[in-house]
């Protein structure tokens, strides 16, 4: 059965995943945390959410609103070989060991979520090299890479730049969740993004988005953004959850600058592909007009008349730090 890993880089992404841990116990697939500094993966209790576990979950829990691996990886538009290399990742020969061990436990179709903060260094050298020994046992390997403070200045986000196009050459995809989303405890956000993504990893849809989907939307040196919204039986469902989706503190981005978008659209048995196409065109009029668009859909037996959507929005890392220091 294919596996789910999540591990986190640094202190501050330690304090995060402490806080999203017990929201993950209904994931279906088995689940593996590590904390920074740990030798050894966790196992946590998985199996069927409660109902109401994940999907509204803000209305439930108080004051906390909350496929396939690959070796090649794109930056500026051009295909370059991962290379796996400790020099290249200036990884001490401890860290070697440690990340070696844990790599062991990952195989083919298995997902790994690595944890970052954004301005701790330190963490991306051993997050890369952790990723690129999940990439080559056939593991996908996501970053996720958190802002926790504010950005200082203007001439902080030429270097933020070059860190963040370095990071999408270590990853499948690298996925950036705003300061925001941190300042607001909206855990259930990050915890319900990570089940939605690795169900849609894991399930074959009736029309079916996976990691090499996921590869083809991380291209070229893009960053990700992810979102996810949800809409109660009755109305225009698709359009409903979109914009939920858009009005969530994860969606911190100009539109306008996305290239490429991914839209997973989940439901029970009355669930059409018109409320996918639906759904896609909505968020097709509000990004960029020659933006690349795909779609899929989803059956779950248990939502009872209820939608759901997981957007994934390509961009760049200038454009999208452009915008965080805009909007600070």
């Amino acid at each position: 059965m294919k596996k789910l890993f999540i591990s986190s880089m640094d202190d501050r992404t330690d304090r995060v995943l402490r806080r999203i841990e017990p929201l993950l116990t209904g994931c279906k697939y088995p689940l593996k945390i590590r904390y920074s500094g740990s030798e050894s993966w966790e196992n946590v209790s998985t199996g069927a959410a409660a109902k109401g576990d994940g999907r509204f979950a803000e209305e439930e829990i108080d004051g906390t609103m909350l496929g396939r691996g690959g070796l090649l990886s794109a930056v500026e538009g051009r295909d370059m070989p991962r290379i796996f290399s400790r020099n290249a990742h200036q990884v001490s020969d401890r860290e070697v060991i440690i990340l070696d061990s844990l790599s062991e436990d990952m195989g083919s179709g298995d997902m790994l979520i690595t944890f970052m903060d954004m301005d701790r260094y330190r963490g991306h050298n051993p997050g890369g090299y952790l990723s690129q020994r999940a990439s080559s046992a056939g593991a996908f390997s996501l970053g996720m890479v958190f802002r926790s403070r504010p950005l200082p200045d203007f001439n902080i986000l030429e270097e933020l730049n070059r860190q963040l196009l370095a990071l999408t050459t270590s990853f499948n995809g690298l996925v950036a969740v705003p300061r925001e989303v941190l300042i607001k405890g909206r855990n259930i956000d990050i915890a319900h993004l990570i089940r939605n993504l690795s169900d849609m990893a894991f399930t074959p849809g009736i029309v079916n988005l996976d990691n090499a989907d996921l590869m083809l939307t991380s291209r070229g040196g893009s960053i990700l953004v992810m979102t996810w919204g949800a809409a109660k039986p009755g109305g225009n469902k698709a359009v409903t959850s979109v914009r939920d989706a858009l009005s969530r503190p994860l969606c911190a981005l100009d539109l306008r600058s996305v290239r490429k978008a991914m839209v997973n659209v989940v439901g029970s048995g009355d669930l059409t592909l018109e409320d996918s196409l639906v759904a896609a065109e909505y968020l097709r009029r509000r990004v960029r007009p020659d933006a690349h668009i795909i779609w899929g859909v989803s059956i779950v037996d248990d939502m009872e008349n209820e939608m759901e959507v997981l957007l994934i929005l390509a961009t760049t890392p200038m454009e999208l730090l452009m915008h965080w220091y805009s909007t600070e």
